[in-house]
């Protein structure tokens, strides 16, 4: 089976359209709606209240999505594809050297809000989405519809591939529960493969390369977690630090996280900060 999307982007840059030209040539011209393209006269960067030199470039600003916008991701692969989704379940799907729609899968009309999007860090062609009604699905950008439904009583927050195994990913809720974090295999969509958590609700996660996993709790505490012998997951330290989310470096032995106040550096799974920003603003 072919895996990569050469031919959807190359029949997607051939079509013929009115109006469609290369992004370098865009004199306030929409794509069919789809975007505004704003020209650098327009944009300006404001810095303590002085107006800067405008930012020498092209911004394109999407018109089509409803509601606050929580599903985002480029794709690894392919850096000029972008997949996003708001209110509703479309998810759209955007070549930016060319930025019509390159395709879309999904409803139009849902009363659900996606709240996370990642691509297969392995496969270019899949995508995993999951929202505040419980349901992970399994994207295919080579089919139509949706591979497969993970479903669960919980809302969603966030969904993430397993970097190590293509056959898993794992899905948080911020509902405080006994185990808010999930990972399932993507062969069993009956019953989730790992269940666990600290019994707080989990607004972010991130996956390092060698499988470890932190978890950030609604309190703002950071998990570490690993396996023990048996394969289960284990809390191996644990940080309380105000945080609202943590994400791994591509170091793999560090995290950095953000909070209110501070954008830090963990060594992990130590939790030994080895880094703070001295200039982030204090909001009070």
């Amino acid at each position: 089976m072919k895996l990569r999307l050469d031919h959807l982007i190359e029949d997607h840059l051939t079509k013929d359209r009115p109006g469609q030209v290369a992004l370098p040539k865009l004199k306030n011209h929409d794509f069919e709606d789809d975007w505004h393209i704003l020209e650098k006269e327009e944009i300006v960067v404001k810095a303590h209240g002085q107006e800067k030199d405008p930012w020498n470039g092209l911004v394109l600003k999407l018109n089509t999505l409803a509601g606050p916008v929580y599903g985002l991701s480029f794709n690894h692969h392919y850096p000029s594809m972008l997949a996003c989704a708001a209110f509703g379940e479309k998810i759209r799907i955007y070549y930016l050297d060319h930025p019509h729609e390159l395709t879309s899968r999904g409803k139009e009309r849902l009363n659900t809000q996606m709240t996370f999007l990642d691509w297969s860090p392995i496969n270019p062609a899949i995508l995993a989405s999951t929202c505040d009604i419980g349901e992970t699905k399994i994207w295919d950008l080579r089919e139509n519809g949706s591979k497969s439904t993970y479903a669960q009583e919980l809302s969603c927050s966030e969904v993430h591939w397993n970097p190590c195994n293509p056959m898993m990913f794992a899905v948080t809720s911020t509902v405080d529960c006994k185990s808010p974090v999930k990972i399932w295999d993507v062969r069993n969509k009956f019953e989730a493969l790992h269940k666990f958590g600290n019994g707080k609700g989990v607004t972010s996660l991130s996956w390092s390369a060698s499988g470890l996993i932190t978890t950030t709790d609604i309190d703002g505490a950071i998990d570490c977690w690993t396996k023990d012998e048996n394969g289960e997951p284990v809390s191996c330290s644990s940080l309380a630090t105000g945080s609202i989310e943590a994400r791994w470096c591509e170091s793999d032995a560090t995290t950095a996280t953000i909070s209110p106040l501070h954008v830090e550096v963990y060594r992990m799974p130590a939790g030994q900060c080895i880094w703070q920003d001295p200039h982030f603003p204090d909001p009070y």
